[in-house]
């Protein structure tokens, strides 16, 4: 009975490996984005 989770992760982590690295790719272009788009100004006192 103990040997069905084990299954289970086997058999849904690659079914899931790819949407989880899309997702992963989606969310670093979007943080690159956001970065990009800030601007600093400073003063010099």
């Amino acid at each position: 009975m103990s040997l069905l989770p084990d299954l289970y992760k086997l058999i849904i982590n690659p079914l899931i490996a790819d949407e989880l690295q899309d997702y992963i790719e989606a969310m670093q272009n979007e943080e690159a984005k956001a970065r990009a788009a800030i601007n600093v100004i400073t003063e010099n006192y």
